[in-house]
C-alpha cells in the first residue's frame, strides 16, 4: 500500500508539472498575467 501512495503521489507531481509546463508554454507571458488576475 505504500508504494501505491508513492506511485500516485509521484504521477500527480508529474501531472502538475507538465500541465504547468503546458499552460506557460501555451499563454505566453501577457496571457498568464491575465489567467492570474481572473484566478
Amino acid at each position: 500500500m505504500i508504494l501505491i501512495s508513492i506511485h500516485r503521489q509521484f504521477i500527480g507531481h508529474i501531472f502538475s508539472l507538465s500541465f504547468r509546463n503546458f499552460l506557460l508554454f501555451t499563454l505566453g507571458p501577457g496571457d498568464r498575467k491575465n489567467y492570474a488576475d481572473i484566478h
